[in-house]
């Protein structure tokens, strides 16, 4: 439907001054353009053009949204080039410099669209033909080489096609060795290489990866909203498409395929060594992968292979070394294998379907020529682990070294509570991680059988699951925010894990529990599939100490991530059912809209209500909560309670963050309950400021008092009446103290004692500088002794099992740590209680 325009209007006008590919035209020829151009109306779907027609005019978008793209072929499936929406953004205009006028390209309305059609024979017309073609030529050449790479990147291709037009960039091209960006630069742009090659290295030199064309850096420091981790230089000339961070942020969060490449891309980065790495993007079929590679000695290279969709990963050396030893891993019951390749006991090739902890050091094996012992063989058939038995099943409490069959020889404990369990066993006391899993052993005498009376899935991979009671009884009320457990047979075997409840704490028809199907897990593969009405599970009362009370008056702020916001909407839908209680603010962090558990249905609650607020964060658009966050609500309500919950690491960072705002640690809770095996040796903190501190303090001590370098004035003190008590007090008030812990962990105490574990290691780092103050040498005798267990005993407390990292040798390690740090403990506050009885003895110090 071709309609010359009655009249050049202003409209049409500023659409042809708004089109930067007709800035040639002078403001007379713009204006006959517009008197003369034709307006052209499609319809949703509706072809403007089809590839290899031949090509007669221009087009502007005045208002509408097209794309361009390639047919499918016998080879090839449709591609889509690039999205179009802008007023003034042009189309149709290459043909015109090519021969027999031919369009490359295909165009269709994705909506309804109107547009202003420009033959060229009107340009011609109006004098602009020489112009045009000039422009038409060079547009052209930049077309064919964005279609190039649109074509053979697939990471390129998701961004034309989510609507970054293909001339809406800015390109920038660098010369050989030429400096990109800084370690220590703020992260302001995102790079995708056009042409040519890039390195990225660290601060000494090292070169941690070589980037070529249609690969995308700098996204890491953008999208986390931090300063740039390494240094990128220009290895050969080359040509970069730069994406504002703003661009790059609002891209990621409309694209959900894309932020899937990137978080793909991020295991790369998390598993590569420190050879230089080539990486490369590819598809095969409809499914695209990232494949790493790393030249090893002589002609040997190590290939790691990622797929982006599919959570599986491959790893294989070439050239091929011959026929392999196959081992293999499979747990069907969670769609995990995993398969070895042995060469002479040396890994020549690996594949992962599943989770793959292990994959980067498989990649290390590798690289380091490493055997593989035939204990490790039996190991991973059996577990599926080829280096770490501590991922073993039986292992609970990785802080305590207790295992499950310690606790439960039987499988189960006798009817108790968590808390009793706690005490009975000291599992659970001192990170609180492994509470999860305690609970699961328990049998609590209050369970009830129900019948599944919904299950639904209300967004992708979120469920919703409702149960009603077996003898339709009326439910007890519970305390916003407790959890329950459940319990299944699953192929033969009692599978129990625990959920928070989602359902209003008033709720007495039904119990609710809301939870992301984890694709490799057991239980909630099995709960997501399971049909109402044909399935009875058991039930535990409710239960749990992280919860809200919502009839006090302090305002209640939840720190939650992902699927870690279940507490929050059991609370919420609690506090409106109830209709009166504390505000309640809730800070969302999820990866993007797409995938924020709940997100519409916290924005309908707090909608309503004026005591309700919901602050949701896309990690993937650098929404990350910061300090000022935190300081902020601090300011505003300092003294709410805290309730923080999400994965492990989010739980760490935002303790970290309200003890550096100075929220009282007894205002804050934390729901310590994690996925079965998400928490592995690391459970037990590292705290390696203590061992530097405690290794300083030990060795400047011992240098002062063996070398007699404390001043005089220092001494005249110390042999003061004054001095002589105020220092054996400290000295005695400490080695007190230090008994604490260990005394809590006999009396089973069901708090979490991390932050006294930190404590414990940190006075015990700074205890040397107390001989110091007592003393102004070693001694002779008993005195000597005292001194040297002291300095001795510092060295162990700090020096503990959690600076190693390997399961099995920290076991070893801590066998060996145990027994001379508890034996030198007692005999040190043995020989310090002799040393004042027989002071005191003698009439007191002088």
């Amino acid at each position: 439907m071709n309609v010359p325009p009655t009249s050049p209007t202003g409209f049409l006008l500023k659409t042809i001054q708004a089109c930067p590919d007709l800035q040639w035209a002078t403001p007379e020829q713009q204006l006959q353009l517009a008197a003369r151009g034709h307006h052209r109306s499609l319809k949703a779907g509706e072809i403007l053009f089809q590839k290899g027609e031949r090509g007669e005019s221009i087009f502007l978008i005045i208002q509408g949204d097209l794309e361009v793209y390639l047919p499918s072929t016998a080879d090839l499936s449709e591609l889509i080039m690039a999205r179009l929406f802008n007023q003034g953004e042009a189309l149709g205009e290459w043909a015109a410099t090519r021969e027999g006028q031919t369009r490359s390209a295909s165009v269709r309305a994705r909506g309804n669209s109107t547009l202003l059609e420009i033959p060229y024979e009107l340009i011609r017309e109006v004098g602009a033909l020489t112009g045009f073609l000039g422009h038409s030529a060079s547009r052209g050449q930049k077309l064919e080489s964005h279609d190039t790479l649109a074509t053979a990147s697939p990471l390129f291709n998701l961004m034309t096609r989510q609507g970054s037009a293909r001339l809406s960039y800015l390109e920038k091209n660098y010369s050989g060795e030429a400096e990109i960006f800084s370690e220590g630069d703020v992260s302001e742009e995102v790079f995708l290489i056009l042409e040519g090659t890039v390195e990225i290295y660290s601060a000494d030199e090292t070169v941690r990866t070589i980037l070529g064309k249609g690969q995308i850096f700098g996204e890491l420091g953008v999208s986390q909203s931090v300063p740039r981790s390494t240094s990128a230089k220009a290895k050969t000339p080359c040509r970069l498409l730069v994406l504002k961070a703003q661009d790059f942020l609002a891209l990621t969060r409309d694209n959900d395929e894309f932020a899937q490449h990137l978080l793909t891309l991020r295991k790369i980065y998390q598993t590569r060594s420190s050879e230089v790495v080539l990486q490369f993007h590819y598809q095969v079929g409809e499914q695209p992968r990232f494949s790493s590679t790393i030249q090893l000695d002589g002609d040997r290279k190590l290939i790691s292979d990622y797929s982006i969709y599919d959570d599986s990963v491959s790893v294989e050396t070439l050239p091929e070394t011959g026929d392999a030893i196959v081992f293999s891993y499979q747990d069907e019951s969670r769609d995990i294998s995993r398969r070895l390749e042995l060469h002479e006991g040396r890994i020549s090739g690996a594949r992962f379907h599943g989770p793959h902890p292990e994959a980067g050091r498989v990649v290390e094996a590798i690289r380091n020529d490493l055997t593989i012992s035939a204990d490790q063989i039996q190991q991973f058939e059996s577990q599926g682990t080829l280096f770490d038995p501590g991922i073993s099943q039986d292992l609970l409490c990785h802080c305590m070294q207790i295992t499950r069959s310690e606790i439960a020889p039987g499988g189960e404990v006798a009817q108790c509570s968590l808390e009793e369990l706690m005490q009975v066993t000291g599992a659970g006391t001192v990170c609180g991680s492994c509470r999860g899993e305690l609970a699961s052993l328990c049998q609590s005498s209050e369970s009830l059988e129900m019948n599944l009376l919904e299950v639904s899935e209300f967004q992708p991979d979120i469920f919703r699951v409702r149960m009603t009671p077996k003898n339709q009884e009326p439910l007890a009320s519970f305390t916003p925010g407790q959890h329950i457990q459940l319990e299944a047979t699953i192929r033969g075997e009692k599978v129990r894990r625990t959920y928070t409840l989602t359902s209003p704490a008033g709720e007495t028809r039904w119990r609710e529990i809301t939870f992301k199907r984890d694709p490799h897990g057991l239980f909630s593969r099995w709960l997501a599939k399971a049909k109402p009405g044909n399935e009875v599970l058991s039930v535990s009362a409710p239960t749990g100490e992280f919860t809200a009370n919502l009839d006090q008056s302090e305002p209640i702020i939840l720190l939650v991530a992902g699927i870690g916001v279940t507490p929050a909407l059991n609370i919420l839908r609690s506090r409106v059912q109830k209709g009166s209680g504390p505000r309640v603010i809730v800070d969302h962090s999820f990866h993007s809209v797409a995938t924020g558990p709940c997100r519409e249905e916290l924005l309908l609650l707090t909608e309503s209500n004026p005591d309700l607020e919901y602050h949701p964060r896309e990690t993937i658009a650098g929404q990350r909560i910061q300090s000022r966050d935190v300081e902020r609500y601090h300011s505003l309500y300092p003294a709410a309670r805290w309730l923080i919950c999400g994965p492990e690491g989010f739980e760490t960072v935002m303790q970290e963050k309200l003890e550096s705002a100075g929220v009282f640690a007894g205002n804050v809770a934390v729901e310590l309950f994690h996925a079965r095996g998400s928490l592995q040796q690391d459970s037990l903190p590292k705290d390696r400021a203590s061992l530097v501190l405690g290794l300083l303090t030990t060795v400047f001590t011992a240098s002062v008092l063996g070398m007699d370098l404390l001043p005089q004035s220092w001494r005249d003190w110390q042999s003061s009446f004054a001095g002589h008590w105020i220092s054996g007090s400290a000295l005695m008030v400490f080695l007190g103290w230090q008994w604490v812990l260990p005394l809590k962990r006999i009396g089973r105490s069901t708090g979490n004692s991390a932050k006294s574990l930190q404590l414990h290691r940190r006075l015990g780092a700074l205890s040397p500088l107390l001989l110091l103050l007592h003393g102004s040498g070693f001694g002779a005798g008993m005195l000597g002794l005292i001194s040297l267990l002291f300095l001795t005993h510092t060295v162990l407390g700090v020096a503990d099992r959690s600076l190693i990292s390997d399961t099995t040798r920290q076991r070893q390690y801590l066998q060996v740590w145990l027994y001379p740090h508890i034996v030198i403990s007692l005999l040190l506050s043995a020989l310090a209680l002799f040393h004042l009885w027989l002071i005191l003895g003698h009439g007191g110090p002088s």
